[in-house]
C-alpha cells in the first residue's frame, strides 16, 4: 500500500476489497467499486497493489559467468526477482533506474527484490543506481546454508539439504571449494576449514538429481563436534567484496541493503529515502532462508537516512542465533561513521547483536519533524552479546532519547563519549527549531487542499488541467532550497515555470538546507488524464515539454504543507 503524498509504502492485507459488492469498468484503466457499507478503504492517494508472491522467474539471471557489466540501463518492469547473480565472479551494476515508466500509472517494477547476489564472488560493484518501490528488498547479497543431514565420517562423507524450497537446485559446492561448517545454535563455525572432494548433487541444468539434497567429501577427517540437524555448511570461497555507493533508495517497504559476507563491504553516499523496514540489515540465518553468513569488516559512511520509519532500527544487525557463547561473537568489525540521519518520531538509530569491533562515530542526527510532540521516544540505541563498541563524537538534536539499551553485555563492553548515556534515558524536550525557514509554494492551475501532514501535500487535477506553473522560495533568508519535478533538477526553484503533468502521480520535492539541519517538502498532483505523455526536460532550464503550457490567471500562495 503506497501513499503518493508522503512516498511511505506498507506491507499489508488490501482493504481494497473488503466488503465490496460490485465492480465495472467505466473506461480502460478505470473502476467503480461499489461497498455495502460507506467505510472508506483508503485516503486519497493511495495506491493499492496486489501480487503473487511465488518468486518463479527472475527479470535477468547472471550465472556462471566472469567480468559482468550492466550500465545505464532503463527497467520499468522485472517479473519476480529483478537480478539474480548466482555463482558468478566479478559484477557491476552502474547508472541502472529502476522505476516504472513515466505516465503509465504504475509505481513498482518488481514483486521481490530488485538484485540478488547469493554465491557470487570476486567483487560486487552497486553505483548510481535508482531503485524506486520494489516490492522488497532492493539489494541483498548473501551466500546460501545447506543443513548437515547424514555424516559419513569413514567416507569423510556429509549429505547436505537445501532448507528453503526457494533457493534449492543450484551447485552450493563444486570441487576444490572450501567449506566451513557453523553451529545451527551459535552461528560460530566449528574447528578448521575443509577442501571439497566430491559433489554429487544438482547441477543447475540437470534433471537428474534432488533438487533438495546434496552429498560432499572432504578431504580430512570430520571436526568431532558436527552433528546432524546441529550444523550448516558455508561455501567460503564464493563470498564477494562489496562496494555499494551513490545509489539512492527510494519509497520501499521493506529493507534497503541486506548483506551477509565475510569481505570488505562498503556502504557509502547512498541516500535512503523513506526505507519502510531497516535501512541497512546484516543478519546470518540458520533458522528460515539460511542465508549466511558472518560479517568482518563493515563501513556504513557519507550515507543520508532520511525519514526511516520508526518500525525498526535504521541500522540492524540481528543474526538469528539462540545461544550466545562467552567471548565470541558472529559479526566484527563495523564501522557507521560520518552519516547523516533525519529521522522520524520514535526511530531506533541502531541495534545490534552478536558483534565484536563496533563503531558508530562523527554522525549527525536531526529531525524531520522538530516541532512534533515527542512524549516517550525510544532509546536511539540497543545493544545485545556484543563487545569493544565504541559510540563517540556524534552529535543528536534536542528532542532525542540519547540512551543505550544493553541485554547480556556489562557497561564496559560501550565507550560512550557524546552525550548518551547507558541504560539511563538521555532526554531533552525538543524546542522549536528556528534554522530552517518555512518554503512557501505559488501555484497556478491548481489549489491544495488542507493536509494534517507537516511537509506533504496532494491533490487531484481533472483531465481538464495539462500543466501547472510554480515557484518555491523561503520566508527569510539563510535557508537554501533544491528542487525536482519527477526527478527532473528544477534548475531556478524561485522562477515561475510551466510544468507538463503525466498521467498518474507528479511529484514535486524541495530540499530545505540551513547550517546542520535539512527538511524535504512533497508536493503531489494526481492528473487524471486517460492519455499518455512522454515528458522530459528541454533545452530550457526548469522548463518541461509535453504539450504548451498556458498562461494561468490565477496564483495561489501557501506555507510549506
Amino acid at each position: 500500500m503506497i501513499g503518493l503524498a508522503s512516498g511511505t509504502v506498507h506491507r499489508a492485507p488490501t482493504t481494497l476489497w473488503d466488503d465490496a459488492t460490485t465492480a465495472r469498468e467505466l473506461r480502460p484503466g478505470r473502476l467503480r467499486i461499489g461497498y455495502g457499507t460507506m467505510r472508506d478503504p483508503g485516503q486519497v492517494g493511495t495506491v493499492f497493489e496486489q501480487r503473487d508472491d511465488y518468486r518463479d522467474t527472475p527479470g535477468g539471471l547472471i550465472w556462471q559467468s566472469e567480468r559482468t557489466d550492466l550500465v545505464g540501463l532503463d527497467l520499468h518492469f522485472l517479473h519476480g526477482f529483478g537480478i539474480v547473480s548466482q555463482f558468478t565472479r566479478d559484477v557491476a551494476i552502474i547508472g541502472l533506474r529502476m522505476r516504472p515508466s513515466p505516465g503509465t500509472w504504475r509505481r513498482s517494477v518488481g514483486f521481490a527484490d530488485f538484485l540478488h547476489f547469493s554465491g557470487t564472488a570476486g567483487q560486487v560493484q552497486v553505483l548510481g543506481n535508482l531503485f524506486d518501490n520494489p516490492h522488497d528488498d532492493p539489494i541483498n547479497i548473501h551466500g546460501t546454508y545447506l543443513q548437515v543431514a547424514a555424516i559419513d565420517r569413514a567416507r569423510r562423507s556429509i549429505d547436505l539439504r537445501y532448507m528453503h524450497p526457494q533457493t534449492a537446485g543450484f551447485p552450493q559446492f563444486r570441487p576444490g571449494d572450501h567449506v566451513r561448517f557453523v553451529n545451527r545454535g551459535t552461528l560460530l563455525p566449528l574447528t578448521g576449514i575443509y577442501v571439497v572432494r566430491a559433489v554429487d548433487g544438482p547441477t543447475g541444468t540437470d534433471r537428474g538429481h534432488d533438487l533438495t539434497r546434496m552429498t560432499i567429501g572432504v578431504d580430512r577427517a570430520l571436526p568431532a563436534d558436527l552433528a546432524v540437524d546441529d550444523a550448516v555448511a558455508e561455501n567460503i570461497d564464493w563470498t564477494p567484496q562489496v562496494r555499494i555507493a551513490g545509489n539512492t533508495f527510494r519509497d520501499v517497504p521493506t529493507r534497503g541493503v541486506l548483506v551477509t559476507t565475510p569481505r570488505r563491504t562498503v556502504i557509502e553516499r547512498n541516500l535512503f529515502q523513506g526505507i519502510t523496514m531497516s535501512s541497512v540489515y546484516v543478519s546470518g540465518d540458520a533458522d528460515g532462508w539460511y542465508e549466511s553468513g558472518g560479517v568482518n569488516g563493515l563501513t556504513v559512511r557519507n550515507n543520508v537516512f532520511e525519514r526511516p520509519s520508526s518500525n525498526a532500527p535504521v541500522v540492524l544487525i540481528q543474526p538469528t542465533n539462540n545461544r550466545a557463547v562467552a567471548g565470541r561473537t558472529i559479526h566484527r568489525n563495523v564501522d557507521i561513521v560520518a552519516n547523516r540521519f533525519t529521522i522520524l518520531s520514535g526511530t531506533q538509530l541502531l541495534s545490534a547483536k552478536s558483534v565484536t569491533g563496533l563503531r558508530f562515530r562523527e554522525n549527525l542526527v536531526t529531525r524531520a519533524l522538530p516541532t512534533s510532540p515527542e512524549p516517550a521516544p525510544r532509546p536511539l540505541f540497543s545493544l545485545q552479546d556484543s563487545a569493544d563498541v565504541a559510540i563517540v563524537g556524534n552529535r543528536y538534536a534536542a528532542g532525542l532519547n540519547r540512551r543505550i539499551m544493553l541485554t547480556g553485555m556489562s557497561a564496559a563492553a560501550v565507550t560512550s563519549k557524546d552525550g548518551t548515556r547507558i541504560n539511563i534515558d538521555a532526554f531533552a524536550p525538543p524546542g522549536v527549531d528556528d534554522q530552517l525557514a518555512a518554503v512557501v509554494s505559488h501555484w497556478s492551475g491548481v489549489s491544495f487542499p488542507p493536509s494534517d501532514a507537516e511537509l506533504n501535500a496532494l491533490a487531484v487535477v481533472g483531465s481538464q488541467v495539462g500543466s501547472v506553473t510554480a515557484r518555491f522560495d523561503v520566508a527569510e533568508g539563510g535557508t537554501r532550497i533544491a528542487a525536482t519535478f519527477n526527478d527532473d533538477t528544477i534548475a531556478n526553484p524561485a522562477q515561475a515555470t510551466c510544468f507538463a503533468l503525466r498521467p498518474g502521480a507528479n511529484t514535486f520535492e524541495v530540499r530545505a538546507y540551513a547550517g546542520e539541519a535539512a527538511r524535504t517538502y512533497r508536493w503531489t498532483l494526481i492528473a487524471d488524464r486517460p492519455g499518455s505523455a512522454t515528458v522530459g526536460s528541454t533545452a530550457v532550464p526548469g522548463l518541461f515539454s509535453g504539450e504548451a503550457c498556458p498562461v494561468h490567471p490565477r496564483t495561489d500562495s501557501s506555507p510549506s504543507p
